[in-house]
């Protein structure tokens, strides 16, 4: 049997199908690792399948309103953003303090530590903000992990406000410039991603912050040596 919530959020998408011509909708909450909305459907629009993630679980259907109609659009190959409130509720600093800790626990490969074997996150971030480089609050939660990556550096969420390394750059023969321009660039892309939230990234925005870092030329001549990638 469907929870309340549950058919809710039925209602809400398929009014939203009606609206965008599906005859058919479906949409269940999953346990998804990340904010997002996976679907499937036909091309003639006689049904369309979702599955949402639960993080918007509970909120005002308004809200999972919003959310259905950019995914539509999103179908559609059309650009509709999410609504004020929506973003407001989503990049508040109750939905970190709610959700961060669901994340987390989703995530696997993690030490949950910013303490690795010779080098330590919150120190990297401290130098950071000693440079002018990144905001000190709100700090994100930081995290190694427990395997190395082979090629990625690590990744970061911006809704959850998390920031996860490789663990290779834990390495003792690693320089701390190295580390720190990683931390940057994965901060970097978090921070964005919250200013521009249900859009794309500006890469190339990226791109001209990093090469502020003091020692980027030499950041990425290594990551290049490494084989690594931001």
């Amino acid at each position: 049997m469907s929870s309340q919530s549950e058919k809710e959020l039925i209602e809400v998408f398929e009014e939203a199908g009606k609206r965008h011509g599906y005859r058919m909708t479906r949409a269940r909450y999953v346990a998804l690792r990340d904010f997002k909305v996976r679907w499937t459907r036909v091309a003639n629009r006689d049904w369309a399948d979702f599955e949402v993630s639960d993080y918007i679980k509970g909120a005002h259907p308004d809200l999972i309103a919003s959310l259905a109609e950019s995914i539509f659009s999103k179908m559609e190959n059309k650009t509709v953003p999410y609504s004020d409130a929506l973003s407001k509720w989503a990049l508040s600093y109750d939905f970190i303090e709610e959700k961060q800790p669901i994340y987390i626990s989703r995530c696997r490969n993690l030490t949950r530590t910013t303490a690795g074997r010779n080098k330590d996150l919150d120190e990297s971030f401290d130098r950071l903000i000693a440079m002018g480089l990144v905001d000190a609050e709100p700090r994100p939660y930081m995290s190694w992990t427990m395997n190395e990556y082979m090629r990625k550096c690590g990744y970061s969420s911006s809704l959850m406000n998390v920031v996860v390394i490789s663990s290779y750059f834990d390495g003792e023969e690693i320089p701390d410039y190295l580390l720190d321009y990683v931390v940057y660039g994965e901060w970097l892309r978090l921070s964005e991603g919250r200013k521009c939230f249900g859009y794309e990234i500006d890469d190339a925005y990226i791109k001209e912050m990093l090469d502020r870092f003091p020692m980027g030329e030499s950041s990425k001549r290594l990551l290049e040596k490494f084989r690594m990638y931001l």
